[in-house]
């Protein structure tokens, strides 16, 4: 099976995560499961908006440096790319997401040709502002299969969108909390739930059949920002190849279980894939 003919794209922000320490590394979940597709040799077409500043620059650059697709991603000249100031406290992440920034505004008129999608992606924090609402609801008028990871992150989501947003997935994805917090709007859900819980593992509760339940890898916490972004990358994997979903979700969590070893949601270091791609003979 020849990943490269498989077509998917992802919508959302791409933005800096700023450490308490000073360091930076790119993220924003659309963007940090692209990426790590794009390692497996997927080839996504991600779709979001950069401001035309440094900081801008220097995510085509790595983009372009990670052989990744940078025509879908719009220059915005008047607002300025995303960032996250990031604290954490007993290794648990809190985000303060600035507003109004480039990928906020992704417009619709810019759009590439979307006619060859066959699997499409996006977050729940992209509706926060109109125009990259707007721009997600023409897209979401296409005829493709919709993978939705849902990111409560206040005060930065509404219960009326996300309900109109759930109705219409094939795969959602939330974890605990935000099952809790989400129970009324997806009692009759009926396509495909998982259920990330940290430590204590994930759940799949499928349209049809019985629930999986899958345990972490023991392993070296540093943080845990992006482990459900590397979950899903490989969820989207394994629907991109066909894979049973028993070892979908055995491999999801086995390289959550390695990300979480990481500062921030990804890394350049391509030998940390290879390990991956050599176990599951890519």
């Amino acid at each position: 099976m020849n990943q490269k003919t498989k077509q998917i794209a992802l919508f959302g922000e791409v933005l800096f995560d700023q450490f308490p320490d000073g360091k930076q590394v790119l993220g924003g979940a659309p963007f940090n499961v692209a990426w790590h597709l794009q390692a497996f040799g997927v080839e996504p077409l991600f779709i979001s908006r950069v401001g035309k500043d440094d900081n801008g620059e220097n995510i085509l650059a790595t983009m372009q440096n990670w052989d990744m697709r940078i025509d879908a991603v719009q220059i915005d000249t008047q607002h300025p790319t995303g960032c996250v100031q990031i604290q954490l406290q007993n290794g648990e992440p809190s985000y303060d997401i600035v507003a109004d920034s480039a990928w906020d505004f992704i417009d619709v008129t810019a759009l590439p040709d979307l006619s060859n999608i066959k699997l499409f992606y996006h977050g729940s924090l992209v509706f926060r502002q109109t125009m990259s609402r707007q721009c997600l609801a023409r897209i979401l008028a296409g005829d493709f299969k919709r993978f939705v990871d849902v990111n409560l992150r206040d005060p930065w989501w509404c219960r009326h969108r996300l309900e109109q947003m759930i109705e219409s997935a094939t795969w959602l994805k939330l974890n605990t909390d935000e099952q809790l917090q989400l129970q009324k709007e997806i009692t009759g859900f009926g396509g495909n739930l998982i259920v990330t819980a940290g430590a204590a593992g994930a759940t799949f509760l499928p349209q049809q059949g019985e629930a999986l339940t899958v345990s972490p890898t023991p392993t070296m916490v540093v943080d845990t920002v992006g482990a459900g972004d590397a979950f899903s990358s490989i969820v989207l994997l394994g629907i991109l190849s066909d894979w049973p979903m028993p070892l979908t979700f055995e491999r999801a969590q086995q390289f959550a279980s390695r990300v979480v070893e990481l500062q921030g949601a990804t890394t350049q270091d391509r030998a940390f894939y290879q390990d991956f791609i050599r176990q599951w003979r890519l």
